[in-house]
């Protein structure tokens, strides 16, 4: 917009530079000019070819544009083609009339609103055609390309493959395991079982066995010396 807007002010600049300049049938300047060759040379001064001919710059320039969207550098079109002037800005445009005037300013009313054709906007570089947009409500699964990316999966939502796989792997090590350690713990339990079986056994045995050695340890000591009178007897 900005580039075409400079070589616009450029169109228009030269046109202005022409004012005062007469009318002549079929002239390009510098001494003169009709219509069409006042506003063939200024868009070629500001860089864009434009045919000759006021009708054949109507059918070959685009795009056409309505007379309330005129820009200045807009050209501007009467009497059936058969006129051209050029856009200035706030209702005025810039033509060479005909014969006996000279280029001038004038507004676009009176006879030439009556005889106004249309515009076109030389230079103009349109934009690229963009692909309609579907209708809301659509289904998204009918386009794939519509449908937004999968999002990546993120670390700490589960183990990894391989922790996954290693874990079935760790069970079945822990079950083959269980039963070699089952029988060191049973042996354990065993163990202070056999030890408090064994404790009152083995006191009852010592208490028996104690008791029957101290009484004849008693009975078998050194007999009683013989009092006088046994011996006297004997």
């Amino acid at each position: 917009m900005r580039r075409w807007q400079a070589r616009a002010e450029q169109a228009v600049r030269f046109a202005t530079w022409q004012i005062g300049r007469p009318y002549v049938w079929g002239g390009s300047g510098p001494r003169g000019f009709d219509c069409s060759g006042l506003t063939q040379q200024a868009w070629r001064h500001a860089g864009v070819k434009l045919p000759r001919v006021a009708a054949d710059q109507y059918r070959v320039t685009r795009p056409h544009v309505p007379i309330n969207r005129l820009r200045p550098g807009d050209l501007v079109f009467f009497h059936g083609l058969g006129h051209v002037g050029i856009y200035a800005g706030k209702g005025l445009f810039i033509h060479s009339p005909h014969t006996g005037r000279t280029v001038t300013f004038e507004r676009l009313r009176g006879w030439y609103r009556a005889n106004y054709v249309g515009a076109a906007r030389p230079g103009w570089v349109p934009l690229p055609h963009l692909p309609p947009a579907p209708p809301a409500g659509a289904d998204s699964d009918a386009n794939p390309a519509a449908q937004p990316a999968a999002q990546p999966t993120e670390q700490h939502a589960g183990p990894p493959a391989e922790q996954q796989a290693a874990q079935p792997a760790a069970k079945h090590d822990a079950q083959h395991d269980a039963p070699s350690a089952a029988p060191s713990d049973a042996s354990s339990a065993e163990q202070p079982a056999a030890q408090t079986a064994a404790e009152p056994a083995g006191q009852a045995t010592a208490q028996s066995t104690a008791r029957p050695a101290s009484e004849p340890a008693a009975q078998s000591g050194p007999p009683p010396e013989a009092s006088p009178k046994d011996s006297a007897q004997n």
